[in-house]
Protein backbone atom coordinates (compact mmCIF):
# COMPACT_ATOMS: atom_id res chain seq x y z
CA UNK A 1 0.00 0.00 0.00
CA UNK A 2 1.42 3.15 -0.95
CA UNK A 3 2.32 5.37 1.79
CA UNK A 4 -0.59 8.42 2.18
CA UNK A 5 -0.08 11.38 0.79
CA UNK A 6 -1.94 15.17 1.25
CA UNK A 7 -3.32 16.59 -1.18
CA UNK A 8 -1.49 19.58 -2.14
CA UNK A 9 -2.91 23.17 -1.04
CA UNK A 10 -4.12 25.06 -3.90
CA UNK A 11 -6.24 28.25 -3.19
CA UNK A 12 -9.40 27.97 -4.91
CA UNK A 13 -10.81 30.62 -7.52
CA UNK A 14 -14.54 31.79 -6.90
CA UNK A 15 -16.71 32.85 -9.71
CA UNK A 16 -18.35 34.99 -6.93
CA UNK A 17 -16.54 38.55 -6.63
CA UNK A 18 -15.82 39.81 -3.39
CA UNK A 19 -18.14 43.00 -3.58
CA UNK A 20 -20.78 40.51 -4.50
CA UNK A 21 -20.25 38.93 -1.19
CA UNK A 22 -19.40 42.13 0.98
CA UNK A 23 -22.97 43.49 -0.23
CA UNK A 24 -24.78 40.06 0.64
CA UNK A 25 -23.18 40.46 4.22
CA UNK A 26 -24.10 43.88 4.67
CA UNK A 27 -27.54 43.45 3.48
CA UNK A 28 -27.30 40.41 6.25
CA UNK A 29 -26.28 42.48 9.16
CA UNK A 30 -28.83 45.00 8.27
CA UNK A 31 -31.47 42.40 8.54
CA UNK A 32 -29.66 41.06 11.69
CA UNK A 33 -29.84 44.55 13.57
CA UNK A 34 -33.65 44.47 11.98
CA UNK A 35 -34.09 41.50 13.86
CA UNK A 36 -32.38 42.79 17.30
CA UNK A 37 -34.32 45.47 17.41
CA UNK A 38 -37.45 43.57 18.45
CA UNK A 39 -36.31 41.11 21.02
CA UNK A 40 -39.63 40.41 22.48
CA UNK A 41 -40.74 36.93 20.63
CA UNK A 42 -44.22 37.84 19.96
CA UNK A 43 -43.24 41.28 18.09
CA UNK A 44 -40.75 39.56 16.37
CA UNK A 45 -43.42 36.84 15.05
CA UNK A 46 -45.90 39.57 14.47
CA UNK A 47 -43.18 41.39 12.25
CA UNK A 48 -42.23 38.41 10.21
CA UNK A 49 -46.26 38.16 9.54
CA UNK A 50 -46.65 41.60 8.80
CA UNK A 51 -43.66 41.49 6.66
CA UNK A 52 -45.09 38.02 4.56
CA UNK A 53 -48.49 40.35 4.04
CA UNK A 54 -46.65 42.86 2.98
CA UNK A 55 -44.29 40.49 0.37
CA UNK A 56 -47.12 39.66 -0.82
CA UNK A 57 -49.11 43.17 -1.39
CA UNK A 58 -45.43 43.96 -3.51
CA UNK A 59 -45.86 41.34 -5.48
CA UNK A 60 -49.44 41.48 -6.18
CA UNK A 61 -49.08 45.60 -6.33
CA UNK A 62 -46.27 47.02 -7.69
CA UNK A 63 -43.95 44.14 -9.44
CA UNK A 64 -45.44 45.09 -13.28
CA UNK A 65 -47.58 42.06 -14.95
CA UNK A 66 -47.43 43.41 -18.42
CA UNK A 67 -44.01 42.17 -19.49
CA UNK A 68 -43.82 38.46 -18.51
CA UNK A 69 -39.99 38.32 -19.17
CA UNK A 70 -36.98 38.48 -16.29
CA UNK A 71 -35.80 41.47 -15.58
CA UNK A 72 -34.30 43.59 -13.24
CA UNK A 73 -36.42 45.54 -10.65
CA UNK A 74 -36.78 48.99 -11.53
CA UNK A 75 -36.03 51.57 -8.86
CA UNK A 76 -39.36 52.09 -8.31
CA UNK A 77 -39.91 48.73 -7.58
CA UNK A 78 -37.39 48.42 -4.99
CA UNK A 79 -39.43 46.71 -1.58
CA UNK A 80 -39.22 48.28 1.68
CA UNK A 81 -36.50 46.49 3.94
CA UNK A 82 -38.92 44.21 5.50
CA UNK A 83 -40.62 43.27 2.21
CA UNK A 84 -36.64 42.61 1.37
CA UNK A 85 -36.00 40.56 4.22
CA UNK A 86 -39.14 38.41 3.46
CA UNK A 87 -38.20 38.23 -0.18
CA UNK A 88 -34.36 37.08 0.34
CA UNK A 89 -36.17 34.35 2.90
CA UNK A 90 -37.92 33.16 -0.18
CA UNK A 91 -35.27 32.92 -2.82
CA UNK A 92 -33.28 30.79 -0.31
CA UNK A 93 -35.71 27.95 -1.08
CA UNK A 94 -35.37 27.70 -4.57
CA UNK A 95 -38.06 25.47 -5.45
CA UNK A 96 -40.94 27.23 -3.24
CA UNK A 97 -39.99 30.27 -4.75
CA UNK A 98 -40.51 28.45 -8.36
CA UNK A 99 -43.92 27.43 -6.69
CA UNK A 100 -45.10 30.37 -5.66
CA UNK A 101 -44.05 32.24 -9.34
CA UNK A 102 -45.43 29.28 -11.13
CA UNK A 103 -48.68 28.88 -8.72
CA UNK A 104 -49.60 32.13 -6.20
CA UNK A 105 -47.19 35.23 -7.77
CA UNK A 106 -46.81 34.80 -11.57
CA UNK A 107 -45.43 37.85 -11.18
CA UNK A 108 -42.41 36.84 -9.26
CA UNK A 109 -41.29 35.34 -12.51
CA UNK A 110 -40.60 38.54 -13.30
CA UNK A 111 -37.82 39.01 -10.38
CA UNK A 112 -34.88 37.66 -11.80
CA UNK A 113 -32.61 38.25 -9.53
CA UNK A 114 -32.27 39.19 -5.91
CA UNK A 115 -31.74 43.22 -5.53
CA UNK A 116 -28.73 43.23 -3.63
CA UNK A 117 -26.91 46.31 -5.13
CA UNK A 118 -30.23 48.41 -4.79
CA UNK A 119 -30.88 47.41 -1.17
CA UNK A 120 -27.14 47.90 -0.24
CA UNK A 121 -27.57 51.32 -1.79
CA UNK A 122 -30.89 52.00 0.23
CA UNK A 123 -29.08 50.53 3.91
CA UNK A 124 -26.08 51.98 3.70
Amino acid sequence: MPPFTAAPKTRSQSDIPQSYVRDHLRVLGTFFQLIQANPDEQLLDEFFQRSTYRLQLWVEKIISTSDEGQKPLQDHELPPLDVALALHSLMLSPRRYFEDSVIRFKQLKRVSEYPLSMIVCFVT
